[in-house]
């Protein structure tokens, strides 16, 4: 009883010190988002980090760290736009995963934008923008529609266009 009691004990000073936490792998900032992923086939997982509280409000800034003590930043950008959602695909079934990234960016745009890492520089490999919206499946054959607008029709209810772009094999190519 004196044990469980000190142990209590223990783990309570540890917590009001900030010493330890229970279940919490998110940022004390609630700015920053962080993600583990495969990015060059290594097997070891990067950190990679995003951040909305940027000296420009409209910025997000982007980084890529080692996954260990050090944190040694890989590579880091700013995206000019919010991000809406960060997720990682597999295209080349290689166990290297690239970084989609969904943000929305000047004009009330949405925007999509690819990175590869490669030799340890983030290169991006395919960016779309549309003002009627961007659908995006990484599933199975990877695809992504793009809204466009009707030409010369600009009734507000109207269903956009969609063009599709497909992954062959080393790039998106317009299906």
């Amino acid at each position: 009883m004196k044990i469980k009691f000190m142990l209590i004990m223990v783990l309570a000073i540890s917590l009001s010190a900030g010493c330890a936490t229970i279940g919490n792998n998110r940022s004390a900032d609630k700015n920053v988002r962080k993600y583990l992923a495969d990015l060059n086939g290594s097997g070891i997982n990067l950190l990679v980090e995003t951040n909305d509280k940027t000296s420009s409000e409209s910025r997000t800034l982007l980084t890529v760290k080692s996954n260990d003590k050090t944190g040694v930043v890989i590579d880091s950008f700013s995206l000019p736009g919010k991000i809406r959602n960060l997720d990682f695909a597999e295209l080349n079934h290689d166990g290297q995963n690239w970084i989609v990234v969904c943000f929305d960016g000047k004009d009330n745009l949405s925007n999509l934008d690819i990175y590869q890492l490669k030799n340890n520089k983030l290169v991006k490999v395919f960016s779309a923008h549309s003002a009627y919206g961007i659908e995006s499946t990484f599933e199975g054959l990877a695809k992504i529609k793009i809204g466009k607008s009707l030409q010369g029709n600009s009734s507000p209810n109207l269903v956009p266009l969609w063009d599709t772009w497909v992954w062959s094999g080393d790039k998106f190519i317009l299906d």
